[in-house]
């Protein structure tokens, strides 16, 4: 389901997104034919960038006046073309020369362009700065905050957002399927209460209420039930009775919950589960940050309370290796950031639709990374074989990218994670925690790691040894071949989260390919869930995949496909219709837009 907001008083409540809500790719990946510059080999120092004009003397600033279109709340049908247009003032003590820009900052990235050129505005004077859009195909509510960023980069002012409703539409069969031949689904609606990362006080009791959709072809009759699958249940009935439904119509879900003891965030997982015990649809959660009270202490009060020692290790299966708890540092020396002369050009709405979740929390996670002694320079790469293999990413660090004028704007990010992650750049580096034929359980398995790990997991060994910012994780088709339950699945990827955010490292994950041997479809239910409910980016490779020939896949039926040349770090109209240089397209993607809102 997808929603957008726009206003210009703050943030806005983050939406919770249904899978595979994505444009066709014939219309956004069409990169030009004219030659890019070539990837320096052996530096990660940014190319050169013009000299920039100087706003350091002066107090930049704005305000919002008005929403000239499309006020908050607007209900627009999927997939409509609109225009959000808001009337600011220049209230710096200078005026806005050449190069100012509007830049999309945080929420839910619509189709469209992530920054849009703000008029020539003297000191005072009011400007109206606009940009088109497309709403998303899902139903839901989004919003989508902006920024103005000055020529030199300093970001300033109220944050312009906007704010829309993507509204549920069905067409209703005259006469719904019988149970027997009904395909059951179910559509999310809205949190009615308790929205995402509420605070909410230790012990407090609260009812948490779902608003949702049936969407299958079917009347819903007597024996469905709202059950917990995962995470902390929050005291609540792990079956919870829903009323009798029509197909079409829409209902809410009451569960009473309370809330630990102990501060901390919580997130408990639930799905809707047939008479017959089998569950279907997306699976609905509560994330709620616990508050302790404050306490005064009594005079008369002797004992010593024990300190708690590093963070907790999660239950894994396998059982994980215990790790030492991690020392913080001053962290890595800080690098000079390089000025994003280029933008995503208006005209590429692959950019956006692709690349979604990444919030504050993101920010958050690489803050605390950073307290920890992570590079800002360096990613890791998460996987099976599909990430394992020489195509993906490494032709990047061999310098041997051929960006074409559409990706131009890549470049800065491509430079900047050219850092060394440990005896190679992030692109060109042989993880720790990628190997062929690998499952879920085997990244968090001791007896799976390289001898030097020491009885490390693979997954904190390379955390360990190249100390990333962020993780490209890319696991599950081994999984789906294999067929392994998807509740064994979604507790390995939770583990694998759950390390990350521990080391303070972003996880990006990637719903994963068709393949000609197993259903991929429960898995990228529980990868896209999982995304939701950790609030960490997503890249839905799968539906970017089903837009190419044989869903991207070459005549083995499970790996990528490769280009005629070979290059995959070519980014041509041709090549780009091959599976593997689209997942590199759509990962430097996702790690030019994490650099653009996360690491500054």
């Amino acid at each position: 389901m997808l929603i957008g907001l726009v206003g210009c008083k703050g943030g806005g409540e983050e939406s919770t997104p249904t899978l595979y809500a994505l444009p066709s790719l014939e219309a956004s990946l069409m990169p030009s034919a004219t030659l890019a510059q070539a990837l320096p080999t052996d530096t990660a120092v940014p190319s050169p960038v013009p000299t920039l004009p100087d706003y350091s003397w002066c107090s930049l600033d704005a305000a919002f006046v008005a929403d000239l279109t499309v006020p908050d709340y607007t209900t627009i049908e999927p997939a409509t073309l609109f225009t959000k247009s808001w009337r600011m003032q220049n209230t710096s003590t200078c005026d806005w020369g050449p190069g100012f820009e509007l830049l999309f900052y945080w929420g839910d990235q619509l189709v469209g362009p992530v920054a849009v050129e703000v008029p020539e505005t003297a000191q005072g004077e009011m400007v109206d700065i606009s940009v088109d859009l497309q709403a998303p195909l899902e139903i839901g509510e989004y919003t989508m905050v902006w920024q103005l960023v000055s020529p030199d980069g300093t970001w300033f002012g109220t944050e312009p957002y906007l704010r829309i409703v993507v509204p549920w539409t069905v067409t209703v069969t005259p006469t719904p399927t019988s149970p027997e031949e009904c395909v059951y689904n179910v559509a999310f609606v809205d949190d009615v209460t308790i929205p995402d990362n509420m605070q909410i006080l230790a012990g407090a009791e609260f009812t948490k209420v779902w608003r949702m959709i049936n969407t299958s072809t079917c009347h819903w009759g007597e024996g469905f039930d709202l059950v917990f699958i995962s995470g902390d249940p929050l005291g609540a009935d792990e079956s919870n009775p829903i009323p009798e439904v029509k197909m079409g119509e829409q209902f809410d879900i009451l569960v009473d919950m309370r809330a630990p003891e102990e501060g901390g965030l919580y997130r408990s997982i639930w799905k809707i589960q047939k008479p017959d015990g089998t569950q279907f649809g997306l699976e609905p959660f509560v994330r709620i940050e616990v508050v302790e009270p404050t306490r005064t202490p009594t005079p008369e009060a002797t004992d010593t309370p024990t300190p708690t020692v590093g963070p907790g290790t999660p239950s894994p299966t396998p059982q994980p290796t215990q790790r030492p708890t991690r020392t913080p540092t001053a962290g890595p020396t800080p690098t000079a950031r390089p000025v994003a002369t280029a933008a995503p050009p208006a005209s590429h709405p692959g950019y956006p639709a692709l690349v979604t979740g990444i919030t504050a929390h993101s920010r958050q996670i690489y803050l605390n990374g950073q307290t920890l002694g992570n590079k800002s320079t360096v990613f890791s790469k998460v996987g099976d074989s599909i990430t394992h293999s020489p195509a993906f990413l490494n032709p990047i660090g061999q310098g041997r990218t051929d960006l074409h004028e559409e990706y131009a704007y890549l470049q800065p990010a491509i430079n900047w994670f050219m850092g060394t992650a440990r005896v190679a750049n992030s692109f060109d580096n042989p993880s720790l925690a990628e190997r062929y034929g690998w499952t879920s359980a085997d990244i968090l398995n001791p007896a799976s790691a390289e001898p030097g790990c020491a009885g490390r997991s693979p997954l904190v060994c390379e955390y360990e040894l190249s100390h990333p910012s962020v993780a490209l994780i890319m696991i599950g088709t081994n999984d789906s071949t294999g067929h392994l339950s998807v509740d064994a699945f979604r507790a390995n990827l939770q583990q694998i989260v759950d390390i990350s955010l521990e080391y303070g490292v972003i996880p990006v994950l990637y719903t994963i390919p068709w393949n000609a041997y197993g259903d991929v479809s429960g898995l990228n239910n529980v990868i896209v869930s999982t995304a939701w409910v950790y609030d960490v980016p997503l890249i839905d490779y799968y539906s970017a995949m089903e837009a190419l020939p044989n869903h991207g896949v070459s005549d083995d039926g499970v790996h990528p496909s490769l280009p005629p040349d070979g290059n995959t770090a070519n980014f041509s109209e041709e090549n780009v219709q091959y599976g593997y240089t689209l997942r590199n397209l759509i990962s430097v993607q996702a790690l030019d837009a994490i650099w653009r809102q996360v690491i500054y």
